[in-house]
């Protein structure tokens, strides 16, 4: 095409957003390669300045003498910006924060300091912040600060828990030597990966004689998972011989197998996000 006339006539832009990104990809891919197939080739592999070299030195070649292959990369490159430019709206980008173990914790802090220091324009950029394996991080009265903190700038709190790991459920809660609580809802899978919203995982301070069993059995059923869930869920899901191995360890200290990644990633893609009924949000707000 020998203009962008000719590719707006292609059909309307989609303008991205915080909902519509695999969408927005895939039109937007096939509008750039509606122009030429090399314009998206310069969009994957990124597209650099030609070079010359002059006395052992790499310098940028004068555009005077550009080869016309070389014009014509330069020229699908900047239609190609042009396009994707012309597709992203002009508004302040959201921020998501996903974490893990303690990067999680941290993640859970963090829009506490920013409140403690006063950056609402921050804290209204904040989308959502998603915690994996994530420590207890305060009490009841730092849980209700935040719980109020995420109300007023309307943060979406999400707390991944996975089965009997153990990290969650440290420091404990009670109300004796620690006081520790986790603060807004869990998204709690087991071991089939099947997930449910709950105000806190099962078993929530970990040490207990009445689940010491089922803890036990659930670490061998899960040894017995790692070779198996290739034929029943997919080679993409094979687990390899460093993960049984932890697994073999799990046996002596139930949970600590749960805390490693590979299941968390799992239960995502096996699970997905369960969505939370409206007598779920209610209970979980009050």
């Amino acid at each position: 095409m020998d203009s962008l006339k000719e590719f707006q006539s292609l059909g309307k832009f989609t303008i991205l957003d915080s909902e519509n990104y695999s969408f927005w990809k895939v039109k937007t891919m096939n509008l750039i390669k509606g122009i030429d197939e090399d314009a998206w080739s310069s969009v994957e592999e990124g597209w650099s300045a030609p070079i010359d070299v002059k006395d052992g030195k790499e310098i940028l070649k004068s555009r005077f003498d550009w080869t016309p292959q070389e014009n014509r990369a330069s020229a699908l490159s900047s239609k190609a910006i042009t396009i994707i430019l012309n597709t992203v709206d002009n508004v302040t980008p959201k921020i998501r924060i996903p974490q893990y173990d303690l990067g999680a914790a941290l993640a859970a802090l963090f829009p506490t300091v920013l409140a403690i220091h006063g950056e609402d324009e921050l804290l209204d950029r904040c989308e959502g912040v998603y915690t994996f394996g994530q420590p207890r991080v305060g009490d009841e009265q730092f849980g209700e600060f935040m719980k109020g903190v995420m109300n007023k700038h309307g943060i979406k709190y999400k707390r991944f828990v996975y089965c009997n790991d153990l990290v969650p459920r440290i420091p404990f809660d009670d109300t004796m030597l620690f006081g520790f609580k986790h603060y807004g809802p869990c998204i709690y899978f087991n071991t089939l990966y099947k997930g449910r919203v709950c105000e806190d995982q099962p078993n929530k301070n970990y040490f207990s004689i009445l689940w010491f069993i089922p803890k036990l059995l659930t670490a061998v059923w899960e040894l017995i998972r790692s070779f198996i869930i290739p034929f029943w869920k997919g080679k993409d899901f094979k687990e390899n011989w460093l993960m049984r191995l932890i697994r073999v360890m799990g046996l002596l200290l139930p949970g600590a197998s749960d805390h490693f990644p590979c299941d968390y990633v799992t239960s995502m893609r096996l699970g997905g996000l369960p969505k939370e009924s409206p007598d779920e949000k209610l209970s979980l707000i009050v």
